[in-house]
């Protein structure tokens, strides 16, 4: 795909990251993983009948030896989230090794070249690459003085401390553009819904902090809300034409930004409905090296009471994802 992928892939020769190998597991580990997965799925996942349906099969399926067959932990984390997602059609179930999660942090938009020994969570290495890639957020200007952004994830402040001040500064530069694009096809992981939300406050009108979002536990009670910034130090930009680019692989953080901002009627969606996983998740060990993605809040538009769960967020001008940037600067130069 051409896409913007050849402007932001980088190729590093010297330094970069190996998967870790599959691991044997052995039968008591194999069934101490699953009976740890129901019990999450019948307490805490965000949808109490989803949740005990998707535990009732897996446990009707352990008792009929049905993942006995199966020698690695990676292999019976594909099976368990091939049938939770069957069940729930939640994308964001997920379960994964806890020893190859060194490069989660990396953004898949980007090519790494590996060396062995490289400890990717070293503060210096990490902090190289995030700077290399302004933090998830490359930019430049096209022709015509349209600002574009790329969002490849909206980093935790825990991964990237410094990626409020970097908000900040990325929007200081494009403040003197006459529209601007920002491009989600390739936000594939989503990311720190606070964070996103520091990036949104620059495209609202108003002084005072305003709700975008409101999440509920599975009992329906409301949990928090996820509120605009009123200390940004660039002017907001709440009247330039914005235009946000998305994809199937547009996830998470990355569709509610877009859907945030398209139920209000700030920015125009261009291209083809993302993922559709509206869920605010929690990440724990369920032992033996296992770390389980867990949906368990439910978040709802202060506006529509809706959220683009299952559904994705639909585009308001539907295009195939790899013309959506030039569909997005021809509507500019319309008007």
């Amino acid at each position: 795909m051409k896409r913007q992928k050849s402007i932001i892939a980088i190729l590093l020769v010297s330094v970069g990251f190996c998967s870790a190998s599959a691991q044997d597991i052995t039968a008591t580990e194999r069934n101490e993983i699953i009976d740890h997965v129901v019990d999450q799925l019948v307490n805490r996942y965000v949808d109490p009948n989803l949740g005990q349906k998707a535990a009732q099969t897996i446990k009707h399926k352990q008792e009929k030896q049905a993942y006995d067959t199966l020698g690695t932990k990676t292999a019976l984390n594909e099976a368990l989230m091939a049938d939770m997602h069957a069940i729930t059609g939640d994308k964001q179930l997920q379960l994964r090794n806890q020893s190859e999660a060194g490069s989660d942090w990396i953004p898949s938009a980007l090519t790494l070249k590996a060396q062995s020994g490289t400890n990717l969570n070293d503060p210096k290495y990490r902090k190289m690459i995030l700077q290399m890639i302004n933090y998830g957020l490359p930019n430049r200007i096209l022709e015509g003085n349209i600002g574009c952004l790329v969002i490849l994830e909206f980093y935790a402040p825990e991964i990237a401390p410094e990626v409020v001040q970097v908000i900040d500064k990325t929007m200081r530069s494009l403040q003197g553009c006459m529209a601007l694009i920002l491009d989600l096809r390739q936000c594939s992981r989503g990311g720190d819904p606070e964070v996103m939300m520091a990036l949104a406050s620059y495209f609202l009108a108003g002084e005072a902090s305003q709700s975008l979002y409101v999440s509920f536990d599975r009992e329906n009670q409301k949990i928090a809300e996820f509120r605009t910034r009123t200390d940004m130090t660039g002017r907001r930009l709440a009247n330039v034409p914005l235009y946000i680019l998305v994809s199937p692989e547009t996830f998470a953080a990355g569709e509610m930004f877009a859907y945030g901002l398209q139920k209000i009627g700030r920015a125009k969606i261009v291209g083809e409905t993302t993922a559709g996983a509206a869920h605010v998740t929690d990440t724990i060990s369920i032992g033996h090296d296992t770390m389980m993605v867990l949906p368990v809040h439910r978040l709802a538009h202060v506006k529509t009471k809706t959220s683009w769960q299952g559904t994705g967020v639909i585009p308001d001008v539907p295009t195939p994802q790899d013309s959506a940037l030039d569909v997005a600067k021809d509507l500019i130069r319309r008007k």
